[in-house]
């Protein structure tokens, strides 16, 4: 009985010790992620530089994109040590849908860009200013 009670305390201190870790992750990551980011996404043309401004409320991320063909709303979220967002841009006389998903680490996002579904490619971006304080 003790041996199962210990077993059973462990694994309860090892669950909460992560779910712990994952929230401090998350919280550091939405601090993190506010803020002017310089990055680049690839096409079948070559990359393509963006700015990205980003203002998080809790998970949620919104802010503007500023490409060389105009500035486009972001809207988005936090997930753990990631972000995902999305805007659409108009794309022979379409909308087109492009998602973002990437890795958070320090000043660097890493990720993939996806093309409304009809393709994916490389994401890169580095964080231009410090977070607002």
């Amino acid at each position: 009985m003790r041996t199962t009670f210990a077993i059973v305390a462990s694994s309860l201190m090892a669950v909460t010790s992560i779910s712990a870790q994952s929230a401090e992750t998350a919280n550091a990551v939405q601090k993190s992620v506010s803020g002017t980011w310089t990055g680049t996404y690839g096409t079948p043309g070559g990359p393509r530089p963006l700015n990205l401004i980003f203002k998080v409320d809790g998970m949620k991320i919104t802010g503007t994109v500023k490409r060389e063909t105009g500035d486009l709303p972001i809207v988005g979220q936090v997930k753990g040590d990631s972000v995902v967002f999305a805007y659409t841009v108009t794309y022979n006389e379409h909308p087109l849908e492009m998602g973002f998903v990437a890795k958070v680490t320090g000043d660097v996002m890493k990720g993939v860009v996806d093309f409304a579904g009809q393709g994916q490619d490389v994401f890169e971006a580095r964080r231009a200013s410090a977070p607002p304080k």
